[in-house]
């Protein structure tokens, strides 16, 4: 790009990035991504992976994935300015081009929306348009997106620019006609197309890595079979040599490819699985596997305890508190805030009230007034174990564009009356899981006890079935008890899939809106932690100092333990000797020295 053609390429990507989208970096006037791009085809990228790639780099466009790893995009690459007026005149797209998002290409437009559901890509044919109107371009396919510049030199530019919350269409509802594969196999391998046609066809087998004496017999096959008439065999050789062993971007062959390999059969292997193929995607090199993402390079919900895109169960006792501390969660993620000390990603939240009335929640809600505009609230049965739950959690966090969900609780949002059955358990929350990942949000869903606690709040009381908990990316218990000062106490126990996600949080909480982090780590951690801090906050209630019986006095404690403790903080300097009273020392903490009577 020229000095006064510069932009800020990583605020693009960001931006589509945050939007929903898996973006790669395209060198301007290419096609072709600066990386291996496979892994890309179903699991997006790290924001810090992104910024490695685009930062400071002006010689830069991005390309865009289609398909369910962009929460099912769709684009209509149409060939030409004709062909796209001729669909945008008809009445039955009309929805569909007023709300769209739309980019000028070189000859034609794109045209960018959602399916229900995934669909291949494919040629398309319009009613009333003579010839081939263009490509539906869906699973795995790469679309390149302004601000980068065509190979022509023209800056790629947005009609109307893409947004998270494109209009969901039924390709059933569009009139795009599919190709007659056998007419159109008898015109593409005819005089006048018989390169062009072979060319397309050593691109596409070319992409499952065969080598020049692999690529010649494919080609040299199809001349024999199909070309009419065949071209010169020095010709095909030349094809052949071009393509051996390289990954060219070709449009994709536009006959109907069992077409041609029931003709190659017996002639030629099959070809190997390239990448418009989905059973492509389901193995890859362990060294590219781990290679992706680590914890570092993590998108947060709250940094360092939750990231986005994970799906989190909490349980505890009825009445301990749960949609109270979340609500915390909640209001730090809606305004920017901090939750325990820790910086959220603001976002909006969607809150699903399945159980409390919309008194109560007003009644929590009022200690933070004046509420946030990011905060949405429902008390319909949005049935999580269903299509149409999920898609409707689609549609509204796509719409507000949303970072949280929360779901209060588990048993009201789901068809099922029991999930003591393992598969109904699994899947109650698979659908959630699923729309956690492809949309980049984080789930915390609430959940009752529903067996005895008396013996402790442990995992194997946790929830009916054990698959809830293995479905969930993390599960936090919650245990409440109220101090002697009518504070309460909160410690949360987490276990999941990731360091981070296996602590305990340890909390104070003197009022149902205020919450402090006093310790986190392994519960030995926080117990030492607790202890201390506990000691600590006896001491200060002395202002002119105490001793070790007083103190041990105030705390419940044991005398000569609390000596013990003390002994050991004064040793790091957090309590101080501050004077004798007889034979006993007087401790104080963060205290102005004065004397004491001897």
């Amino acid at each position: 790009m020229s000095k006064g053609d510069d932009l800020d390429i990583l605020t693009y990507a960001e931006h589509y990035l945050f939007q929903g989208f898996s973006v790669v970096p395209v060198p301007h006037e290419s096609k072709r991504p600066t990386i291996d791009w496979k892994q890309y085809q179903t699991e997006r990228v790290s924001v810090g992976v992104a910024r490695d790639w685009f930062e400071h780099r002006g010689d830069l466009g991005i390309g865009i994935i289609c398909g369910k790893v962009s929460g099912n995009l769709v684009c209509l690459d149409f060939d030409d300015a004709d062909a796209f007026e001729h669909f945008s005149k008809d009445p039955a797209h009309q929805r569909l081009i007023q709300n769209a998002s739309i980019a000028k290409s070189s000859r034609g437009y794109h045209v960018f929306f959602r399916t229900p559901d995934p669909v291949p890509s494919r040629t398309f044919y319009l009613e009333g348009f003579e010839g081939k109107a263009g490509d539906l371009l869906s699973e795995g396919k790469l679309v390149v997106i302004p601000p980068t510049r065509h190979p022509s030199g023209m800056l790629r530019q947005w009609v109307r620019p893409l947004k998270a919350n494109l209009p969901t269409v039924d390709l059933a509802d569009l009139s795009l006609r599919s190709p007659d594969p056998h007419k159109e196999s008898d015109h593409d391998f005819v005089n006048g197309n018989r390169h062009n046609s072979l060319v397309r066809l050593a691109a596409d087998y070319a992409k499952g890595g065969y080598e020049l004496s692999e690529l010649r017999r494919v080609l040299m096959a199809a001349n024999d079979l199909v070309c009419k008439p065949p071209l010169p065999r020095s010709e095909v050789e030349g094809i052949a040599k071009h393509f051996a062993g390289h990954d060219h971007h070709h449009p994709p062959i536009e006959i109907n490819r069992d077409v041609i390999n029931s003709l190659l059969n017996n002639v030629i292997p099959n070809p190997m699985p390239n990448e418009d193929d989905k059973v492509n995607a389901i193995f890859q090199p362990a060294t590219d596997y781990i290679s992706h993402q680590t914890e570092t390079d993590m998108a947060w919900l709250v940094e360092g305890m939750l990231p986005l895109g994970y799906l989190v169960v909490l349980g505890a006792t009825s009445k301990a508190g749960k949609s109270c501390l979340v609500t915390n969660l909640a209001h730090a993620v809606c305004t920017g805030g901090q939750f325990l000390g820790m910086p959220t990603t603001q976002g909006a939240v969607l809150w699903l009230a399945y159980e409390e009335s919309e008194a109560e929640r007003r009644m929590i809600l009022r200690n933070y007034a004046p509420v946030s505009e990011n905060l949405f609230l429902t008390h319909e049965k949005v049935i999580l174990d269903s299509k149409s739950g999920i898609e409707t959690l689609r549609y509204w966090i796509r719409k507000t564009e949303a970072k949280m969900l929360v779901v209060d609780p588990l048993y009201g949002a789901v068809q099922a009356e029991s999930l003591s059955d393992g598969r109904k358990a699994r899947t109650a929350l698979e659908g959630l899981k699923d729309l956690c990942r492809t949309e980049n949000v984080s789930a915390i869903v609430l959940h009752h006890f529903t067996k005895n606690v008396s013996a402790g709040s442990t995992r194997e009381r946790f929830a009916d079935s054990n698959q809830i908990l293995a479905t969930a990316s993390m599960d936090w218990i919650m245990e409440t008890r109220t101090q002697m000062d009518k504070t309460r106490e909160i410690r949360l126990i987490g276990t999941g899939r990731g360091e981070f996600a296996n602590k305990v949080w340890l909390i104070s909480s003197p009022s149902e809106f205020e919450y402090e982090l006093i310790a986190s780590g392994t519960a030995e951690e926080c117990e030492r932690d607790h202890i201390e801090e506990t000691l600590l906050k006896a001491v200060r209630q002395f202002p002119h100092g105490a001793t070790a019986d007083e103190i041990a006095e105030a705390m419940g404690a044991n005398v000569n333990t609390t000596k013990n403790k003390l002994t050991a903080l004064v040793k790091e300097n957090k309590v101080t000797v501050i004077g004798k009273r007889g034979r006993a020392s007087v401790y104080g903490a963060d205290l102005v020295l004065v004397d004491h009577p001897s």
